[in-house]
């Protein structure tokens, strides 16, 4: 646990994955449309439709859902800015009877149905293993990557997919209290647990304070700070994508403290 924090950056489950960007709308010219009685003839030629496929409706950019607005100040953006047209289709699962939405991408992705994908993480290994997804590495915007974003999102040597956002999970510590009580900061569970059992005795009934993400940050801190900061970080991804480890081994230290 570092000063003043315990990090550990989780990378969002989502990705935003491009396939092929180069739909267009086909619609008729002007002197076509005024030859027919029934069509109005059109001013200027439509821009470029790019078909997008993901779990959620197009909403207002000004909505309170933060997630959502990300996406779709995104989207407006890219609309703007490239004069395109982003045609939202989308699929949601009812009930368990119903195909899952990695199911749904699964099938139109390796039918060529969309342009862009918003995938969880194992749909874009699967496709990217099987060479449905392509090679990103060369747009501009890949360059900022950081080196573990790409690494996580690199498969058989390929770019082939970006994330929508990445989530960083912490907990803040209150360092007044660590030196009133002498006490240094935690460096293990158990250092933590003893700290805690410190500042009750001494009165603070409650020493952690948090919302209902509390407990994932103490299983995902657990679980991948030596992933993310040991060092030898695609390797060990390589592993897990590889399936010589499992994520249950990284996750169960955190589920059982």
């Amino acid at each position: 646990m570092k000063r003043g924090s315990l990090k550990s950056r989780i990378w969002a489950a989502a990705v935003l994955t491009v396939l092929v960007v180069s739909g267009t709308a086909a619609c008729l010219g002007v002197e076509e449309a005024e030859n027919s009685s029934n069509l109005l003839a059109a001013e200027k030629e439509e821009a470029g439709v790019v078909s997008l496929f993901s779990p959620m409706e197009k909403t207002d950019p000004d909505a309170d859902n933060i997630a959502r607005t990300a996406f779709d100040l995104t989207v407006c953006a890219a609309e703007e800015k490239l004069d395109i047209r982003l045609d939202y289709k989308t699929y949601t699962a009812e009930n368990y009877r119903e195909k899952s939405y990695d199911d749904v991408t699964l099938d139109r992705a390796r039918s060529n149905m969309d342009d862009i994908y918003l995938l969880n993480p194992d749909t874009i290994q699967i496709l990217g293993e099987e060479g449905k997804l392509a090679d990103l590495s060369g747009l501009e915007h890949a360059r900022n990557l950081r080196e573990v974003v790409r690494t996580a999102n690199t498969v058989g040597g390929k770019l082939v997919a970006i994330p929508q956002e990445v989530v960083a999970h912490g907990l803040f510590v209150n360092q007044d209290m660590f030196d009133q009580y002498n006490l240094p900061l935690p460096e293990t569970p158990e250092d933590f647990l003893e700290c805690c059992k410190i500042f009750k005795e001494n009165g603070i009934e409650t020493p952690v304070g948090a919302n209902r993400w509390w407990l994932e940050n103490f299983v995902f801190a657990q679980a991948y700070a030596k992933l993310y900061n040991g060092g030898d970080t695609e390797a060990e991804i390589e592993a897990l994508n590889s399936g010589e480890s499992r994520y249950s081994d990284y996750m169960r230290p955190g589920f059982e403290f």
